[in-house]
C-alpha cells in the first residue's frame, strides 16, 4: 500500500464522497473505488508549545511555554567555533568527551544536562534526541550526526524545531514552509510543504518524482521511483494506486480511471467537475458536462 499516505491527504473528502454514484449523459453508472478510509491524524512536537493569551494555563498557574509566544528563532543553523563533541558520533558508547553523554537511540553526543536539569526554555529552546539545547549547541547537533538522527527538524532550520515553520509533506494553510520548501497545491483545497526538484540527485532519497500527479517534479520516497503511482487518467484497480486522485470505476473508458477530485468547476484545471449525487465528483472532459 505504497499509496495509504496520499491516500490521507484527501480522506475528508472522499468520506463525503465514497457511497455516491451519478448517472451520465450517455446513461454510464460512475462510482469512486474509495477502500477503506481513516480520519486525518493530527501530529504534536516533542513539547507541546501551546499557550493561553494570558500566558497562564487552565489551572491559572503561569505558563512556562508562553515565552515560545513571541520568541523568534534564526534561519539557519551557525556553527560554533568549538562544539566539544555535541553532535558527534557514539556508536558502541565511544565518542562522547565531558561535555556530552551519548544518546542510544541514533548514537548522538548531546549536552550533558545530568548535573542540571533541563526543560524546554528561552535559554534551551531546541530539544531532539531527549536533549534541550541552546541555539549554539543545537547548531552543534544539527550539523553533525544529529543531521541524520533528525533530518527533518535540522534541515528544517531552528524554525522547524521549534513548530513555527512546517516540514515537509505537512500542510501549509497556517504556517509558511521551512527551509527550501514550497507550500503547493496538491489537490483541491490542500497545500502542503515539498521540495521541489529536476532530477534524482536533488534529493536525499534518491528519487525526484512527479508524486502528486500534477506536472510538479518533487522528491518523493525511493519506493516511488521503483513503483509509480498513477496519474490522473491511468488506469486503476483502487485510489490507493493514484497519486492524488480518486480511482473512479465506470464502464466508459473515458471516465473510469485515476481522476482528480473536486467541488467545483474551478478545481479543475480542464474540463468540469462532474458530480456524484453525494456531493463532490471528479474532473471530467466538458462532453460529459453538457459544455
Amino acid at each position: 500500500m505504497l499509496r495509504l499516505s496520499l491516500f490521507c491527504l484527501f480522506v475528508v473528502f472522499l468520506l463525503t464522497v465514497m457511497s455516491g454514484c451519478k448517472e451520465d449523459d450517455g446513461g454510464n453508472d460512475i462510482s469512486n473505488d474509495t477502500g477503506d478510509t481513516s480520519s486525518v491524524d493530527k501530529t504534536s512536537d516533542d513539547i507541546s508549545t501551546e499557550s493561553t493569551d494570558n500566558g497562564k494555563n487552565d489551572t491559572g498557574e503561569e505558563d512556562s511555554n508562553a515565552w515560545l509566544e513571541n520568541f523568534v528563532a534564526p534561519l539557519e543553523w551557525t556553527l560554533p567555533t568549538d562544539c566539544g563533541t555535541v553532535g558527534e558520533s557514539c556508536e558502541n558508547l565511544n565518542g562522547c568527551g565531558d561535555d556530552s553523554i551519548c544518546q542510544t537511540e541514533g548514537w548522538v553526543c548531546t549536552p550533558d544536562f545530568t548535573e542540571e536539569e533541563r526543560t524546554r526554555s528561552e535559554a534551551y529552546p531546541y530539544c531532539m534526541s531527549y536533549a534541550c539545547m541552546s541555539y549554539e549547541e543545537a547548531s552543534c547537533y544539527c550539523t553533525g550526526k544529529g543531521a541524520e538522527v533528525n533530518a527533518a527538524k535540522c534541515s528544517g532550520g531552528p524554525r522547524a524545531v521549534l513548530g513555527q515553520c512546517a516540514m515537509e509533506n505537512k500542510l501549509c494553510t497556517e504556517l509558511t514552509c521551512c527551509g527550501d520548501l514550497e507550500c503547493i497545491e496538491v489537490i483541491p483545497r490542500i497545500k502542503k510543504c515539498q521540495l521541489r526538484c529536476e532530477n534524482n540527485d536533488d534529493c536525499e532519497t534518491g528519487c525526484c518524482s512527479d508524486l502528486l500527479g500534477i506536472g510538479v517534479m518533487v522528491c518523493a520516497p525511493a519506493s516511488e521511483c521503483e513503483d509509480p503511482c498513477v496519474p490522473h487518467g491511468g488506469a486503476c484497480e483502487d485510489t490507493p494506486d493514484c497519486c492524488t486522485s480518486m480511482c473512479v470505476s465506470s464502464p466508459d473508458d473515458r471516465i473510469a480511471g485515476c481522476r482528480h477530485y473536486c467541488y467545483e468547476d474551478e478545481d479543475c484545471g480542464f474540463g468540469c467537475c462532474l458530480p456524484f449525487d453525494s456531493g463532490g465528483g471528479f474532473c471530467a472532459d466538458d462532453i460529459f458536462c453538457g459544455k
